[in-house]
């Protein structure tokens, strides 16, 4: 592909797009309040910057109520905000870049201090990108297109900066309530001014509490989506002469999350496997559930016995997604499951909104209990402490500058991940939970000198060191009663029995004693209370007494709760910036970093899905449920399973088990092994701008980016096979970023603004998440797409008519392009397959196999290769629109203005990954305030989603572990058909007060 072609066009149409009259002096418009930012280090006018930039003030910010990125996000349309699979799997996606795998694309800083980090065992940035906002937040500026060289070690696709308030040089206070429906309160206070003449002070704080919009149908349970925090933050300021200047500012904040309202989209679309991948065997893969040898091949290979001809717990059995048929719950007209010469699996395309398609009521939440205290799961907890300092030394020729940020925070979840209770006890079998506590310590220094030359010449040099240590300890459980077998007249010869699982779904054919509420006192805590359809009651006894996974750090014994994750990162990095004034109109400036960076990440082998599986009990008979074996094996005294200990996640021979390597390179069969790597990263970040104003009032810029971001290891959870650290690894994203943009002030009946932007994007190596086959058995992956490219044009109005006093009216227009210009995608899933529509059959030979002996009974192969090429970016919407209103009013001669602010924002429909398959619907959201406002009060009524859109705005993909496992088996959870959205907030109505003291 011609990228300058690609250039060529896009400044051709904004330049045709732009009227001769942008090149000739503006005068004698209305004042307007110059907007100061600090992009690039240094506070300038926003119209002499030229980056695309968007500025929101204190003001604004307390007025509309920003809390956290959602509502930031609302605010600029190239901005959009997603929180999928769980609380810290953030999304923020900058000019169509969302971070879907490895690090974030967006940097955050505070202060001009990088904050950024990201998850471990999950995808997203983690919770520290959606912290909720202190009450000394002054400005948030929202920087677009690549900015390496002077923001950082992440701001690949842009920034989004917080800049705080300084103390004030006279004293002042406040006092801010925020009312709402719900239950929904909200106090900020402040106080503020100085302690001498050269010292200064300032506190901030907030407490807030909400009950939420939605409430857990299930009975006994509680609202759901609110929580309750507090926070406060603390500034001094010594200034002791005009050169010298010092802030130290301390924060801590304590917020507690109730589950977030968490629904399940109902599959109700059909999609029929391909022939092709079925003729190839693509559906034989599966898990072994029970194993017998029944002699060996020709290769020496061991032979397992199918059908099963005996219930003696040592029968085989695979699990094929073509076993099950038609399978569609959600749809009944279209559920088939007897119809396996045409199979299909049913799933979502369009997401939709909160109301049921197929009942059009609004979606219930059914999240399950947690099993400790039979009452809802707790949710989420973030305490967050942080410090910094900030000197600047200035001097007739430059200002040297020193950052130091300290940042310490504790995450915990606790909380339901199917949602597919029915009621309470939970009698759906099976159980997915969240149990994970984070850590996260970082500290950075930073020292930077910024010339202050007469000449045309002027720089800045830096250098940064930046240091992170996170650790997480994953305690998740994936719990569940599994059918024992398909074959009926197998299991009533035996005497088994029909249990009555799910309402929808009709009996299952269950062994008695193994989940059936008729356990005859095999389980701890003895027989189960209420008899059959109780099972949360069979297996809850037997959670409590091995209370979370553990891991073997000695191969013998368990330790503590909980399997421990630990990642590290060191980053030094060393940045200059040229700039040249070339003449009045014309300015070229050249930027770099180079960047010197480690990665380490230690992690177990595979996810608890090894510790799951049966107890072989010799002489036990299936008729006498006295004798009959448990689901799961039973624990001795130091929790240690019994010898005869079957792994459900089992594997073709025992080789790959025993000879995944340590971090040392010593082979280690303990289930629990750990694997720890580290990647090293060296490489120069350029960019360089030409400016061009031929008024005051107008400047032109162009600019040339080269962005990268670093490679790295797998931080998901590996999967219920043991891996190798070379399997983990994933390339740099790279980047090359071409943009020509304006911004322009005009007299059109008053103040006019107007700014654009167009720009090419063009990826190399693009960072996606997908799923490989290792064992046959799905693991989640970080792999690099071929290429991808993004091209955008942007535009933002401000007008301030002349003719009505107190009036400004804005307008922001994002246009995206985002595809995938080449990916190859090859994939064992013929769910994924029957999205696409077809199948090319490929041969790739298993993981770690010898690549010139591939054959078609390999375990890599068959695969389907999917051309991805041309599909959109995830999560990338191709328009998106803001507009607001404000008008300002003197109330007569009361002393008191008038206040009306309404702003709208529209978001096109996203697809929600890389397949361009399932997709989020367009929106609009529009929000209201009302109120009168003086020198000392503010009273403002407000409205939020004025007309009550109801449309789903994220959504996660994720094995489903509840309804599929129980009805067709452990491998059918792992089709990615399960797909969760958060219930949208509603219309809410509430009142806003603040009031002043002191100095005004």
């Amino acid at each position: 592909m011609d990228h300058r072609k690609n250039i060529t066009s896009l400044t051709v149409a904004v330049i045709a797009a732009v009227p001769a009259a942008f090149l000739l002096p503006q005068s004698g418009w209305a004042e307007v309040e110059e907007i100061v930012v600090t992009t690039r280090r240094r506070e300038e006018n926003l119209q002499e910057v030229p980056i695309a930039v968007t500025s929101i003030d204190a003001q604004k910010i307390e007025r509309a109520g920003i809390r956290n990125m959602f509502d930031i996000a609302q605010l600029d349309p190239s901005v959009s905000m997603d929180v999928a699979f769980a609380p810290s799997d953030t999304k923020i996606a900058i000019r169509g870049l969302s971070n879907t795998r490895g690090r974030s694309n967006a940097a955050f800083l505070i202060d001009g201090i990088d904050v950024t980090t990201e998850n471990l065992g999950l995808p997203g940035s983690g919770m520290l990108a959606n912290m909720r906002l202190l009450g000394d937040v002054e400005r948030i500026e929202i920087v677009k297109g690549p900015q390496s060289a002077l923001f950082g070690r992440s701001a690949f696709a842009g920034a989004l900066s917080y800049t705080t308030k300084n103390p004030t040089d006279e004293f002042e206070a406040k006092l801010g309530v925020d009312l709402a429906e719900h239950q929904r309160q909200q106090v900020n206070g402040s106080v503020s001014g100085p302690i001498n003449d050269t010292l200064g002070y300032r506190l901030d704080g907030v407490w807030w509490t909400s009950d939420g919009y939605y409430s857990n149908s299930i009975p006994g349970g509680g609202n759901v989506g609110g929580g309750k925090g507090a926070g406060i933050s603390g500034t001094l300021l010594w200034e002791p002469d005009d050169a010298v200047s010092v802030k130290a500012r301390v924060s801590y904040s304590d917020d507690e999350y109730d589950p977030r309202p968490q629904i399940r989209v109902p599959a109700t679309v059909l999609a029929l496997y391909p022939q092709s991948g079925i003729d190839a065997g693509l559906a034989d893969t599966g898990f072994w559930l029970f194993r017998k040898e029944c002699g060996e091949d020709e290769n020496g290979n061991p032979i397992w016995c199918e059908p099963i001809d005996e219930l003696d717990m040592t029968g085989t059995r695979a699990v094929g997604l073509k076993n099950h048929g038609r399978y569609c719950p959600d749809n009944p007209a279209l559920d088939d499951r007897d119809n396996t010469s045409s199979p299909g699996f049913c799933n979502v395309t369009n997401i939709g909104s909160a109301k049921d398609p197929r009942t059009g009521e609004t979606y219930k939440v059914t999240h399950s209990e947690d099993w400790r205290t039979g009452e809802d799961y707790p949710g989420n907890t973030q305490d967050v402490l942080r410090a910094t300092v900030i000197a600047d030394w200035d001097q007739s020729y430059g200002t040297f500058s020193s950052y130091t940020g300290l940042t310490d925070s504790n995450e915990s979840d606790l909380s339901d991940l199917d949602y597919e209770a029915f009621q309470r006890p939970d009698i759906l079998l099976s159980q997915w939970e969240a149990n994970t506590e984070h850590e996260t310590d970082q500290f950075s220094q930073e020292f930077r000198f910024s010339s202050n030359y007469d000449g045309a010449l002027n720089f800045t040099a830096g250098a940064l060191y930046w240091h992170e240590k996170r650790k997480m300890n994953d305690a998740n459980v994936i719990i569940a009663c599994l059918p024992i077998a398909r074959d009926r007249s197998a299991f009533e010869q035996n005497g088994a029995q029909d249990v009555q699982v799910d309402p929808e779904a009709g009996p299952l054919v269950m062994t008695p004693g193994i989940c059936d509420g008729n356990n005859g006192g095999l389980w701890p805590g003895g027989q189960s209370v209420g008899g059959a359809n109780t099972d949360f009651l069979v297996w809850q006894p037997y959670m409590r007494q091995i209370n979370n996974p553990g891991t073997l750090t000695d191969g013998s014994a368990r330790q503590g709760p909980g399997v421990p994750w630990k990642a590290e990162t060191n980053h030094l990095s060393f940045y200059g910036m040229v700039e040249w004034q070339m003449s009045d109109a014309w300015k070229v400036t050249v930027e770099a970093r180079y960047v010197d960076e480690s990665f380490k990440l230690r992690k177990p082998n595979k996810t608890s899905c090894d510790e799951l599986g049966f107890a072989a009990a010799s002489g036990s008979t299936d008729s006498d449920p006295s004798t009959s074996v448990p689901f799961f094996p039973l624990l001795d005294e130091n929790n240690v399973a019994p010898a005869n200990y079957l792994n459900l996640c089992s594997y073709e021979d025992e080789w790959d088990r025993d000879n995944v390597p340590l971090s040392d390179g010593t082979p280690n069969p303990n289930r629990w092994q750990m694997i720890e790597g580290k990647v090293k990263s060296s490489f120069v970040t350029p960019k360089i701008t030409v400016e061009w104003t031929p008024t005051e009032s107008s400047m032109l810029y162009f600019s040339y980016a080269r962005a990268q971001k670093p490679g790295g290891i797998n931080a998901l959870v590996t999967g219920g096979s043991a891996t190798t650290l070379s399997a983990e690894r994933f390339d740099a994203e790279k980047m090359a970023a071409w943009e020509i943009g304006g911004k322009t002030d005009w007299e059109a009946a008053g103040y006019l603004r107007m700014n654009f932007a167009a720009f090419f994007q063009d990826y190399t190596d693009k960072q996606v998440g997908t799923q490989v086959i290792v064992n046959d058995i799905l693991s989640p992956r970080v792999t690099n797409a071929s290429s991808a490219e993004v091209k955008g044009v942007e535009l933002d109005v401000l007008w301030q008519p002349d003719a009505v006093d107190g009036l400004t009216l804005t307008a922001a227009y994002t246009w995206l392009d985002p595809t995938f210009s080449k990916y190859i995608d090859d994939t064992k899933s013929l769910i994924r397959a029957s999205h696409y529509g077809d199948c090319p059959i490929v041969y790739t030979g298993r993981e770690g196999a010898d690549p010139d002996d591939v054959t078609k009974n390999d375990n890599g192969g068959p695969k389907c290769r999917l051309d991805l090429s041309g599909n959109d970016l995830e999560l990338t919407a191709r328009n998106a629109f803001v507009a607001a209103i404000n008008v300002v009013r003197p109330l007569g001669d009361t002393g008191l203005d008038w206040v009306v602010d309404f702003n709208t924002s529209f978001q096109d429909k996203r697809f929600e990954n890389q397949d361009s398959y399932r997709y989020l619907d367009e929106y609009w959201l529009s929000n209201l305030r009302l109120g009168l406002s003086s020198e000392s009060w503010d009273l403002l009524f407000y409205v939020d989603n004025v007309f009550d859109d109801d449309t789903l705005k994220t959504s996660s993909s994720a094995p489903d572990f509840g309804k599929q496992v129980t009805q067709l088996g452990f491998l059918a959870g792992l089709g990615t058909s399960n797909l969760t959205a958060t219930l949208p907030d509603p219309r809410v109505y509430g009142l806003r007060m603040n009031y002043r003291f002191g100095a005004k």
